[in-house]
């Protein structure tokens, strides 16, 4: 100075810009390990270096030395699947800086500078100074929300803070159910369509999703894409097929379906790498339906046979004929009934004139006539059983009776 007199030179500490960057969209493919470029743009406190010179003639104060800290935020916010790895954040912070701390705050929305609507958590302890340093956000520690990040430090003392002002959107996972068919095992007659619908349940009902059954040969250890056969493919989180049965062979088959949030297909998020992204059922801790095939079932309809009268047999008023029989009922689990009648002809098909007797299956005979004579003529005896599954089966017997005037 022109007095002769000196003062320490103002010193400034000052963080250097860094170039921030952001390649990232929600639901797009994801590298593990996303670069983003926390700037820290901080007014630090005014800290006094050195003593003024004495002797200077006046009472002026030397100027205050200002610490600085400056970021670059991104330019714009992105997404994360709940499923996905940590990934890191990258911070400067000067060097003298202390007790660095990086946290995460809850925000309204993705927009820029998002009010804030919780309070910070601390996410790390004892992070690095300098340029360029590492910081960790875990989303599926996070949970679904929109978060900003940023860290804590201090210098001389003083607490200060750096935040970014783009948001981390953390998006919500998928976890399918089935809807139809119900978790307990199921029969299924080889040939018959199964009705199957489900609800994957993501949140943002953005998800793609692959339909499949295990038969009991299929091998689980097998990328994602190659689980079982494949049913169907699509997007979104409801879903439904009309299964057919008739190509399979009789057997169990457990259906499961995989989902993902990754923006792709499930075959295109295995070849990304992102595995870690769909979520499939059935797993360890869900369970899925299983069909159980069976054969086609085979007809067993039953057996019905009249033995008398086995020739032609003459009655008159006062007389009765006992009528032979013999039915069987095969169908498992079922019961029937007999039907005794005469006829005109042996063509059940178009009526017949009365009904003689309704005995149960194991019965062998009933009397003719149970009431009054028909009027006379020809009369063929017949008999109708029912199983109630099958169709009735008729016989008539080989003879005949003549009612005589």
């Amino acid at each position: 100075m022109d007095n002769g007199m000196t003062t320490s030179p103002k010193r400034s500490r000052a963080i250097g810009s860094y170039d921030g960057w952001l390649g990232r969209f929600p639901r797009q493919a994801v590298a593990i390990m996303c670069m983003v470029f926390i700037a820290l743009t901080v007014g630090c406190p005014n800290v006094p270096v050195g003593q003024p010179s004495t002797g200077n003639g006046n009472d002026e104060e030397p100027p205050d030395v200002v610490i600085t800290s400056k970021m670059i935020t991104p330019s714009t916010g992105f997404g994360l699947s709940a499923l996905e790895e940590p990934i890191s954040l990258f911070y400067s912070v000067d060097e003298s800086a202390t007790d660095v701390r990086g946290f995460r705050v809850p925000v309204a929305d993705g927009v820029l500078n998002s009010a804030p609507i919780g309070e910070r958590v601390i996410t790390a302890t004892n992070l690095a100074v300098g340029a360029n340093q590492v910081l960790s956000f875990d989303p599926g520690e996070a949970g679904i929300g929109f978060f900003r990040v940023g860290i804590l430090f201090k210098i001389d003392g003083v607490e200060e803070d750096a935040e970014s002002q783009a948001v981390i959107r953390v998006q919500g996972s998928p976890d399918p159910i089935f809807i139809q068919p119900g978790i307990a095992l199921s029969l299924v007659d080889r040939g018959d369509n199964v009705f199957i619908s489900f609800d994957v349940r993501d949140p943002e009902g953005d998800v793609q999703w692959r339909l499949f059954y295990l038969s009991e040969t299929d091998s689980l250890n097998v990328p994602q894409d190659q689980l079982g056969t494949a049913i169907g493919t699509g997007s979104g989180n409801g879903g439904s097929f009309t299964f057919p049965t008739s190509s399979l062979e009789p057997g169990d088959y457990q259906l499961g379906i995989s989902a993902t949030d990754s923006g792709s297909s499930i075959a295109v998020t295995v070849a990304n790498g992102q595995s870690a992204r769909i979520v499939t059922i059935p797993n360890l801790t869900t369970t899925a339906p299983i069909l159980r095939v069976t054969g086609a079932s085979v007809p067993m309809p039953p057996t019905i046979e009249v033995t008398e009268p086995a020739t032609t047999v003459t009655i008159a008023t006062g007389e009765s004929f006992t009528i032979l029989f013999t039915g069987t009922i095969l169908e498992p689990g079922a019961t029937g009934t007999i039907e005794v009648f005469f006829d005109l002809d042996k063509n059940v098909s178009n009526g017949f004139v009365e009904t003689i007797a309704v005995v149960p299956a194991e019965t062998t005979s009933v009397m003719f006539p149970t009431n009054a004579l028909p009027p006379p003529g020809t009369y063929f005896i017949g008999a109708l059983i029912f199983d109630g599954v099958n169709p009735e089966v008729t016989d008539y017997a080989s003879g005949s009776i003549i009612v005589a005037p």
